[in-house]
This record gives structure tokens, C-alpha cells and sequence, in this order.
């Protein structure tokens, strides 16, 4: 097979035994080792174990981390229990990069993991970042290399989300200069990735939309991992919207308390709606390196009765919180595709947030969504305290919600995407 578009020209490698229908990923969701025992993301597991519905062999690349000294990350689960349950999946761990062993010693090693593991797989789909020593770009180039076709996988636009993190981070002119250098050779890196593919899946529409410039192959899926029985059922949503006291509008957020997300933003706006006379609690789910300067932000501003930071919240707990809500009110500072849009739309919850191309898809034509400015805050205040008065109008939106997110299960999206990739590839 030959890639469209190849990064360098084929070379010879040693001849592995491919197994049929078996599928390699490479994922930046890292392993973790700790005191023995090895970690992996809960949500990436999930979506291990629905490919395994469509492949009969599933392996996964990831960076190896070893005992971190903050401990796991929220959201990890023992990896073991999974593998006894899906024997089919293999996972293959690679060297941790940002070392000076990485680029003398493990760079080297990983790549011939990397080569083996193209060689034994049928098909073929790395996630990237276009950083310098990214195993998903090396992966990418080494399956060129290989004259293997391959699929990448994106759901944020890379190099304009840097460049909007990097802005809001205000940092010294030299380290400016630098974030310049490094977003122009992530945007070349990107773009040759992509364009040496044979599919492009992309996750949410601003990706679509930026990626679709110079990818051969484009196609819009999404990544969720709610199932069928997830959703609110339309029952459930018509008792919440008839018990629902129509003077207190109930706001909740769930994502990791980071820059990114604009949860200073977000307590601006909810603090602008308080002033304009809006009764409202709000809640924000999620764990980060902001979350104890977003609390103590909370308490300097006299909010504490009406903002909570809940922290870390397990996704089950957290989905049936957000489904008692009225609102899922987002700030997001770059163009990325979260999959909490997706699960608050399926609790019948309208998304109220910061304009882009993924929400304005999500809803469609439907009232599922009332979208402004990124970063006017003070038309995000005004628009709660519009909602607010308006219950009716909130109703249609709760209603319309849950309808446009009703074809979204993790099961026919997982489907759906495999079938792609056995047809482009």
C-alpha cells in the first residue's frame, strides 16, 4: 500500500507478519507505571474496547510515564483488569520524549517499536501534534517511509490553539519569539502530516474546516464515549423541565480547570449575570493545574454561594450531576472539539458558550445553542439573564437538545469511524 501524498520516498524495511484486520493507534493519552503496576486512561480504554468490536487485533502506542511524583491524574484506572477482559488488545509502550535521552538513546529505540508494529498491523491511525520528537508524527513519517497508508487523527486545530494559549499567557518578548519559531514549524509539521495521509479524521468542525485545506481525504467523525443508555430519556428530561423552578437557572461546566478552557472567563460572565440581577448557582466539574487559584478566586470575589469548582468527579457521577442542570455554560479560548458539548447536549442541556464552528454544528438549526463572542463575556452575562427570564424559551432549547444529540453513542460513532477507516485504507 502507498501513502497519498508521502512524506519521503519508500525505503525497504524487514517484513513483519501483518495479521489481518488488526488496527495500530498511536495515542497521546500516556501509560503511566506506578509502584508496578501499570495505568491507563478510563475513557481511552473505552475506546479500546469498542474497536475491538470492529478489529480483531487492537494495538495502542503511547508514551510511557514512570512514578510521577504528583501520582496518577484523575480519571486513570489499572490497566490489567482490561487486558484479562480484552485479550485482544496490545499495548505497546514507547519512551517518554523531552529527555536528553530521549533524543541520543530512546528516539532511536522508539522507532524501531514503531516500524515493527506498522509492519504486524493492518491499518494504520496515529494522532499528532507536530511538536519535535511527537511519536505520532514519527509515526506518520516512518509508515511513508515504509510506503504504508495511514490515517491521522485531530480534534483541535493545533497551531491556532497555540498561538491563542500563548497570547493569554503573556510571556516575556524572547519566549514570544520562540512560541513564533515553534508555531511555524508545528504548522509546517501538520501540514505535511496531513497531506501524506490517505484519511484524515477529524473531529469536530473547526478541525474539518482547517484541516480540510490540504488533506486528501477529510471526513467529520466525533469522540464520545457516552453510550445509548447514557442519554436522558425524553421522560426523565419533561419531569426535570416541569419540576424546574423557574426563578434559579442552574449552570454546570465539566472539563479540566486549565487556561485553555477560559475558566476565568467563566466566572466573569457568571459573575456579570449576578450583577444584572440573574439568580443562578453554577457548577464546574473537573479537576487541573488552575483548579486552587480558580477556588481562591471564587471566595476574593464573594461568589462562594453561587460558584463551585467541584474538582475531580467520577464520569458517571459527573453526568448524572449535569443532567439536573438548566445550562452548559463554556468558554473555551480555542478551536477544539470537547466531547462535554456532545454528553450536555444528550442530558438535555442547552450550550451556552463562546462562538465556533463545532458548537454551531452541533445544534444545527435547532435552539440547542446561544453562542457569542469569544471572549465578550459581559454578552454572555446579558444572555444568561435573557434565558433566565425567558422559561419557555429554555424549555424548547432542553427539548431540542437532547433531540440533535440522540444519533451520538459511543457505539455507532466507534462504527462509523472504523468503517471509514476500512474503506480509505
Amino acid at each position: 500500500m502507498t501513502s497519498g501524498g508521502q512524506l519521503a520516498p519508500p525505503r525497504s524495511e524487514p517484513a513483519g507478519e501483518m495479521t489481518p484486520n488488526s488496527i495500530l493507534l498511536f495515542s497521546h493519552s500516556p501509560f503511566y507505571r506506578l509502584n508496578d503496576t501499570i495505568f491507563f486512561d478510563t475513557q481511552a480504554q473505552n475506546g479500546l474496547r469498542l474497536y475491538t468490536e470492529n478489529f480483531d487485533v487492537v494495538r495502542i502506542m503511547a508514551p510511557l510515564v514512570e512514578d510521577r511524583q504528583d501520582g496518577l491524574p484523575s480519571g486513570a484506572s489499572a490497566l490489567k483488569p482490561f487486558l484479562e477482559a480484552h485479550p485482544t488488545v496490545e499495548p505497546v509502550m514507547l519512551p517518554r520524549r523531552g529527555t536528553i535521552k530521549f533524543l541520543t538513546q530512546d528516539l532511536r529505540r522508539g522507532r524501531k517499536i514503531i516500524r515493527e508494529k506498522i509492519a504486524e498491523s493492518q491499518y494504520l491511525v496515529f494522532g499528532f501534534s507536530g511538536y519535535i520528537g511527537d511519536w505520532g508524527t514519527v509515526s506518520c513519517r516512518t509508515a511513508a517511509r515504509m510506503g504504508r497508508s495511514y490515517a491521522v487523527f485531530k480534534d483541535l486545530v493545533g497551531p491556532r490553539s497555540e498561538r491563542i494559549y500563548q497570547r493569554k499567557m503573556q510571556r516575556s518578548a524572547p519566549r514570544r519569539l520562540l512560541d513564533r519559531l515553534k508555531n511555524i514549524l508545528m504548522e509546517y509539521s501538520d501540514r505535511q502530516v496531513v497531506r501524506g495521509s490517505a484519511l484524515a479524521l477529524l473531529h469536530g468542525r473547526d478541525t474539518l474546516d482547517y484541516y480540510s485545506a490540504f488533506a486528501s481525504n477529510p471526513q467529520l467523525v466525533h469522540n464520545i464515549h457516552i453510550s445509548k443508555a447514557d442519554h436522558i430519556s425524553e421522560a426523565a428530561l419533561t419531569k426535570r423541565l416541569e419540576k424546574r423552578d423557574p426563578n434559579m437557572l442552574n449552570l454546570s461546566y465539566a472539563g479540566r480547570v486549565e487556561e485553555v478552557k477560559g475558566p476565568d472567563d467563566w466566572v466573569r460572565a457568571i459573575e456579570g449575570a449576578l450583577h444584572h440581577g440573574t439568580r443562578l448557582s453554577a457548577t464546574w466539574y473537573g479537576t487541573g493545574v488552575l483548579l486552587e487559584a480558580q477556588r481562591k478566586q471564587v471566595a476574593d470575589r464573594g461568589l462562594q454561594n453561587n460558584v463551585t469548582f467541584a474538582g475531580f468527579v467520577d464520569h458517571k457521577q459527573m453526568l448524572s450531576r449535569i443532567r439536573a442542570s438548566d445550562i452548559f455554560l463554556f468558554t473555551h479560548l480555542t478551536e477544539e472539539s470537547p466531547r462535554c458539548l456532545i454528553e450536555a447536549l444528550s442530558m438535555g442541556l442547552p450550550l451556552v458558550g463562546y462562538d465556533s464552528a463545532y458548537p454551531r454544528d452541533l445544534v444545527g438549526n435547532s435552539q440547542a445553542g446561544l453562542f457569542v463572542a469569544r471572549g465578550d463575556t459581559e454578552a454572555l452575562s446579558r444572555a444568561l439573564k435573557e434565558l433566565s427570564a425567558d422559561p419557555e424559551r429554555l424549555k424548547a432549547m432542553a427539548l431540542d437538545a437532547r433531540r440533535v444529540a440522540e444519533p451520538l453513542n459511543d457505539v455507532d460513532v466507534f462504527r462509523h469511524r472504523s468503517d471509514i477507516i476500512k474503506e480509505a485504507l
